[in-house]
């Protein structure tokens, strides 16, 4: 069996994540980027910065689904996501909790 080691992110390698994010220019970039990181684990909190920062519903509810198994507090899904996305129609808040929830 193989076993995959995953590092938590620290404020610092998060800050210059959001960084890049916020520089890249277009969507694809932007879920490359992300691609690429998907070897450490966030947190709730972290994943709703991140998806606040994003400009289009499609792009924040395919993030979360990408991101959601890299989620190290699931059970704050809900009470950590809400404040950064309750901007989002009911249906879209709802598929991106119900994503990170699941992902466990």
């Amino acid at each position: 069996n193989f076993f995959k080691c995953r590092l938590v992110m620290s404020s610092n390698f998060f800050s210059q994540l959001m960084q890049k994010i916020l520089v890249s220019s277009s969507p694809a970039e932007r879920q490359e980027i992300l691609s690429s990181v998907t070897n450490h684990v966030f947190t709730c909190q972290q994943l709703g910065i991140m998806l606040m920062k994003l400009k289009y519903s499609a792009e924040r509810r395919a993030i979360a689904k990408m991101l959601a198994s890299c989620i190290v507090d699931p059970e704050n899904a809900y009470s950590h996501l809400l404040p950064f996305i309750a901007f989002e129609r009911l249906d879209v808040r709802a598929d991106i909790i119900k994503s990170v929830i699941n992902a466990t």
